[in-house]
C-alpha cells in the first residue's frame, strides 16, 4: 500500500463522541444505513487518504480503531484508522473473489469464492492477523456481501445451487446449511431476533436462526429477472417490515401479514436506508424520503449536475449519498446539500470518519465530530445569592480546537480548566435567578444543552400556551424550601425587603403555596377553551425559602406567556 497523491492531508484526531462502529454491510445486521450519530459537517476536515492497491474497494468496516478493507489484488487490508497506515494484511492469489469484511468481537471475517478450493469463511484475529478459523462451504465462481454476524453467529450467502449458512462465530463450526433458496450471489442476510431473511430471486424468504428452517416466504410479483446477482440485502425497518429495491422499484414487505405492503416505481435504485420512520432512497437519480408505513412522498433531493446512485447512508441529522464522482451531505431538516467532496465510493462511518472506498483502490477518511459536545453537568444548580461554584461539565471534543469557552446563558464563566477530552471544570459566573442554557464552544463551533443549569429559586414556563391548552409551570429550588406561587397581568421591579430579589408582577394574585418540596416542582394549569382569550398575556413569580412567613425568602424570575 502506497500513499496517494492526490490530496496533502494533515491528520486529524478523532472525538471520542464518533466511536460507533460500522462492523457490517450497511452498519449493522438490520442493513439500515442508520448511524447513531450527529455529524457537524462544518468541522469536516480531510484526515488521511491512500491508495489501498489498484482496483475496486468493498464496502470497509471500521471498528476499534481499525479500518477493514477488500478487494485489491484478492486481499484483506488492516488499517489504522487515525492515520490510514496498514497493520497487517493477507493475500489470497487462488481465490476467485474477496468480499467485503466484517468485524465482530475482537475478530475480522471474509469470504473467499471459488468453484471448489479456496472457498471459506475466514476469520483472523484484528489486532495481529492471525488465522482464527476457516470454515469450508460450497460455492460457484460467486461473489457475496459482508456476513451478517449476531450474537456470536455468522449468516452468509453460498451453496452451489444456492442457500444460506450459520457458522459459529468464534470456533467456525457449520450450524446449519439452508440449500432450499435459489442460486444467485452478491447479497447477504439480514437478521433481527430469531429470524434470518434474505431476498432472493423475487421471494423474500425468513429463515430460522436456530435450525435454518424457512418459516415462510413473501412473493413478489414485480421481480424482473436482471442476471445471477441480487446486489442487495433486505433492509429491516423496525415495524415489522423489511424494504427492497430491485427491478426499479422501492417495495415494504410487511412481515406480519407476510404480504407486499406497497410499491413505488419505475426508476428507484440502489440500497435504500431507513430512519427515524422515514425510507430514504434514490428514483430517478435523486434522494428520496418517504414515510415508511404508507409511503407517501415526504421531500427530495437531486443535483442537476449528477445522478445519484449505490447505498444511502443515514445519521442523525444528515443523508450521505454519491454520486459518479462526489460524495454529498444532505441535511434531513432544509434538504439541502451542506457538504461534498470530489471523491465517490462505497460509504461507511466510524472512528470518527466517514470512509470513501473508490473503485479506484482509493480510500479516503474524511474526519467528523469535532465539535466540543456537553453532556452532562454537576452540580446542575446553586442559589443565585451563594458564592460561585465550580462545575464539572463532561462530553467530548474539548481538546480540539483553541479558544475553550463555557457560557451559562450567555455569560463566561471563569476558570475553565481541560481535565481531558471528555472533562472540564469551571466556575460560573454570577447571574439573577433562572434556568440557563450551558454552551461550550471553541474555535471549531458551539454545542448547547438548554436549560441545564439552574440559578435558584428558578422558574419555567412551558405548554401548549392555546384556549383549551395548559401553561406547566416548572419550579427549582432548594430541598424542603417553601413555595408561594402568584400571577399577575402588569409588570413591575419592585424590591420587597426582607426578601431577596425583586417583586416583577402587579397585582400579584395568590396562586399555591407549597409548604416543602425536593429541588423541583411541577404544576399543570389549564387555559379555558374560550378563543377570545389568544392574545392574553399572564406573568408568572414564586416566592421560595426556608420560612417565607418571617421574611427568609427570594423571588424568582418571572415568565411571561402569551396565550397564541
Amino acid at each position: 500500500m502506497r500513499a496517494s497523491h492526490l490530496l496533502s492531508f494533515a491528520l486529524l484526531p478523532a472525538a471520542a463522541a464518533a466511536q460507533i462502529p460500522w462492523p457490517t454491510f450497511q452498519g449493522n445486521a438490520r442493513h439500515d444505513g442508520s448511524y447513531a450519530a450527529t455529524l457537524h459537517p462544518a468541522t469536516f476536515v480531510p484526515r488521511w487518504e491512500v491508495t489501498v492497491g489498484p482496483g475496486m474497494l468493498n464496502q470497509v468496516a471500521v471498528a476499534d480503531g481499525k479500518v477493514f478493507a477488500s478487494g485489491p489484488n484478492r486481499t484483506l487490508f488492516v488499517l489504522d484508522a487515525s492515520t490510514g497506515s496498514q497493520l497487517w494484511s493477507i493475500a489470497f492469489p487462488t481465490a476467485f473473489s474477496v468480499n467485503p469484511p466484517a468485524y465482530d468481537g475482537g475478530r475480522v471475517y471474509v469470504q473467499t469464492g471459488n468453484h471448489g478450493n479456496d472457498t471459506f469463511l475466514r476469520c483472523y484475529n484484528a489486532n495481529t492477523g492471525a488465522l482464527v478459523f476457516q470454515a469450508p462451504h460450497s460455492a460457484q465462481w460467486e461473489n457475496y456481501l459482508a456476513p451478517t454476524i449476531v450474537n456470536g453467529v455468522a449468516y452468509v450467502n453460498g451453496g452451489y445451487y444456492g442457500g444460506m449458512y450459520a457458522f459459529n462465530a468464534v470456533s467456525g463450526q457449520q450450524l446449519w446449511f439452508q440449500q432450499g433458496l435459489p442460486q444467485y450471489d452478491e447479497w447477504t442476510p439480514a437478521v433481527e431476533g430469531n429470524v434470518a431473511y434474505a431476498y432472493v430471486g423475487g421471494d423474500l424468504y425468513a429463515c430460522n436462526t436456530a435450525t435454518g428452517a424457512v418459516l415462510y416466504s413473501i412473493d413478489d410479483p414485480g421481480f424482473s429477472w436482471a442476471g445471477w446477482s441480487m446486489d442487495l440485502a433486505p433492509v429491516l425497518g423496525g415495524h415489522n417490515d423489511a424494504f427492497i429495491v430491485h427491478s426499479g422499484r422501492l417495495v415494504r414487505f410487511d412481515l406480519l401479514t407476510h404480504t407486499v405492503a406497497w410499491t413505488l416505481g419505475p426508476g428507484y435504485s440502489g440500497q435504500p436506508a431507513v430512519h427515524d420512520d422515514v425510507v430514504y432512497a434514490i428514483a430517478g437519480g435523486a434522494l428520496v424520503a418517504r414515510d415508511q408505513d404508507s409511503g407517501a412522498s415526504l421531500w427530495a433531493w437531486s443535483d442537476p449536475a449528477s445522478q445519484l446512485t449505490g447505498a444511502i447512508v443515514v445519521t442523525q441529522q444528515h443523508a450521505i449519498v454519491r454520486s459518479s464522482t462526489r460524495t454529498y451531505v444532505i441535511d434531513l431538516d432544509t434538504h439541502q446539500s451542506v457538504w461534498n467532496i470530489q471523491r465517490s465510493g462505497q460509504i461507511s462511518l466510524g472512528a470518527g470518519a466517514l470512509y470513501i472506498a473508490s473503485n479506484s483502490g482509493v480510500l479516503t477518511a474524511i474526519g467528523f465530530d469535532a465539535l466540543p459536545t456537553p453532556t452532562q453537568l454537576a452540580p446542575v444548580s446553586t442559589h443565585y445569592t451563594a458564592p460561585p461554584v465550580t462545575v464539572t461539565v463532561n462530553g467530548s471534543g474539548f481538546t480540539l480546537g483553541t479558544g475553550l469557552q463555557v457560557l451559562f446563558g450567555g455569560t463566561p464563566a471563569s476558570n475553565v480548566t481541560i481535565v481531558d477530552d471528555q472533562t472540564l471544570t469551571c466556575v460560573v459566573p454570577v447571574r439573577g435567578p433562572g434556568l440557563v442554557d450551558v454552551a461550550v464552544s471553541n474555535s471549531l463551533g458551539q454545542v448547547t444543552l438548554p436549560l441545564a443549569f439552574a440559578y435558584t429559586p428558578a422558574l419555567h414556563t412551558s405548554g401548549t400556551h392555546l384556549p383549551g391548552g395548559n401553561i406547566v409551570l416548572s419550579s427549582h429550588q432548594s430541598p424542603t424550601d417553601m413555595l408561594l406561587g402568584a400571577w399577575g397581568i402588569d409588570q413591575v421591579a419592585v424590591a420587597l425587603p426582607p426578601f431577596g430579589g425583586q417583586l416583577e408582577i402587579w397585582p400579584p394574585a395568590l396562586m399555591f403555596v407549597v409548604l416543602a418540596w425536593p429541588t423541583t416542582f411541577e404544576v399543570t394549569l389549564p387555559i379555558p377553551a374560550i378563543p377570545a382569550l389568544s392574545g392574553a398575556t399572564i406573568r408568572f413569580q414564586n416566592l421560595v425559602g426556608p420560612n417565607v412567613p418571617v421574611g427568609l425568602g427570594h423571588f424568582s424570575n418571572s415568565r411571561t406567556v402569551v396565550v397564541q
